[in-house]
C-alpha cells in the first residue's frame, strides 16, 4: 500500500489576540480565592493543550499572604511575589505561574473554567485584582516580571490573553501612578521598523546627539519584558537605523533607549514587527513516507528550538531538538499507527509553524 500523506500548512495570523479571559472570585470564607478563565472562542482536543501561562495579581501592601493553592486544571505554584517595589510602593505583586502542560482543559467559548485557587493566610488588604496596563508599565526591569500570559496550541503563538471581562476601569488617580526610574526623561522618540532580507531594520530620528553618550537596542517577544540586543556608543547621526541580524519567529517588539552623558535616558516608542516563514522553507521527504521521514528546515538552520509530534488525541508521541546548524531533522514513525499527526516546530517555547500530516505505514 502507498503511504499517502498530506500537509498543511496553518499560518495564524498575528491580529488573532483577545481569545481569552481571566477572572477572580472571593469565596464566602473571606480568605479564598478561585481563578477562572473563560474562553472567547472554543478550542478543540488537540487544539486545546496549553503550553505557559502566568497569572499576575495586584493587591494593597500590608501583609496579603497566598498560599494553599489547589489546581483545578494543571499545576499551579506561586513562586515569585514583588513585595512594595520601588516603583510602586503601596502595591504588592503576586505571580502564579503553570508548571508543564495542561492537556486536559476544555475550552469552550462563554464557558468559566475553575483552573485554581488560594487562600490569604495574612493581612486582609483588600480583594487582589489582576494587573493592568499601567502596572505593567511601571516595570522595565528583566528582573521583576509580571503580566498575565496564555499560550494555547490552538491559538497560534500569540498571547491569547485578552483581559478580564469584569475588569473596573482604572481612574485618573492610578493611571497617574508612574514613578521615575532614576533620571528618566519623559517624551518618547519615534522607531520604524521594517523587514529586511538581512534581518529586521530598526531606524530612528535622534536629537541632541553632542550630549549622547549611547543608544540600547532592546527586544521582547511579548511586549513587557526587554533584554538589551546591541549597544551603539559612537558614529552619532541625526537619522540612525541598526539590524537585528537575528531576528526571532513570530512577533518582535522594539525599543531604542537613548542614554545621554549626565545619566539622563529616554525610551522610544515600542513597535512590533512578524517575522514569520515561506512555504518552501519547510518540506517532508520523501513522499510518500513509509517508516521514516525527514524534515528539512531550510533558513530554520538558525533556529534553536524544538520539532514537537502530536496525534490528534493531543498526546505528544516525540520531541526532537532543532540546534543552530541543522539542516535535517529525521524522524522515525515505524511504530506510529496509521492516522492524522500534528507537527509543531518551536523555539524559545512559542509555536512557529504548524503542520498536519497523515501516516498510513505498511503493516
Amino acid at each position: 500500500m502507498r503511504t499517502l500523506v498530506v500537509l498543511l500548512l496553518l499560518f495564524f495570523n498575528t491580529s488573532i489576540f483577545a481569545q481569552i479571559n481571566f477572572t477572580i472570585e472571593q469565596q464566602e470564607d473571606g480568605v479564598t480565592y478561585v481563578v477562572k478563565l473563560k474562553p472567547e472562542k472554543s478550542f478543540p482536543s488537540p487544539m486545546n493543550i496549553t503550553n505557559t501561562a502566568q497569572i499576575s495579581l495586584v493587591v494593597a501592601t500590608g501583609g496579603f499572604q497566598p498560599s494553599n493553592i489547589q489546581s483545578f486544571k494543571g499545576n499551579w505554584q506561586n513562586n515569585n511575589n514583588i513585595i512594595s517595589p520601588e516603583s510602586n510602593p503601596k502595591k504588592d505583586y503576586l505571580i502564579f505561574n503553570l508548571v508543564g502542560h495542561i492537556k486536559d482543559l476544555d475550552y469552550v467559548e462563554g464557558e468559566e473554567v475553575p483552573i485554581f485557587s488560594f487562600q490569604n493566610t495574612g493581612k486582609d488588604t483588600g480583594i487582589p485584582r489582576f494587573v493592568g496596563k499601567n502596572d505593567v508599565k511601571l516595570f522595565k526591569s528583566k528582573k521583576l516580571n509580571i503580566g498575565n500570559q496564555i499560550s494555547v496550541l490552538g491559538a497560534g503563538f500569540v498571547n491569547a490573553y485578552s483581559g478580564t471581562y469584569d475588569e473596573v476601569e482604572e481612574g485618573p488617580e492610578e493611571e497617574d501612578t508612574h514613578i521615575l526610574y532614576g533620571n528618566e526623561i519623559f517624551g518618547n522618540f519615534d522607531l520604524d521598523l521594517n523587514v529586511k532580507k538581512e534581518g529586521m531594520m530598526l531606524e530612528w530620528l535622534a536629537d541632541n546627539k553632542n550630549n549622547t553618550k549611547r543608544f540600547v537596542i532592546e527586544k521582547s517577544m511579548d511586549g513587557v519584558n526587554f533584554e538589551a540586543i546591541k549597544v551603539i556608543t559612537d558614529n552619532f547621526e541625526n537619522e540612525l537605523s541598526e539590524i537585528d541580524e537575528a531576528p526571532d519567529y513570530g512577533t518582535n517588539f522594539y525599543r531604542v533607549k537613548q542614554q545621554y552623558k549626565n545619566g539622563d535616558y529616554r525610551y522610544s516608542s515600542i513597535q512590533s514587527e512578524p517575522f514569520l516563514i515561506d512555504d518552501a522553507a519547510i518540506t517532508i521527504y520523501p513522499n510518500p513516507v513509509r517508516d521514516v521521514f525527514n524534515l528539512k528546515v531550510g533558513h530554520f538552520s538558525n533556529l534553536e528550538g524544538n520539532v514537537r509530534i502530536f496525534n490528534m488525541s493531543g498526546a505528544e508521541m516525540t520531541t526532537r531538538p532543532l540546534t543552530k546548524g541543522d539542516k535535517k531533522v529525521t524522524v522515525n514513525t515505524a511504530d506510529y499507527q496509521n492516522g492524522m499527526y500534528i507537527l509543531i516546530i518551536e523555539g524559545r517555547n512559542r509555536k512557529i509553524v504548524e503542520r498536519q500530516f497523515v501516516i498510513e505505514n505498511n503493516q
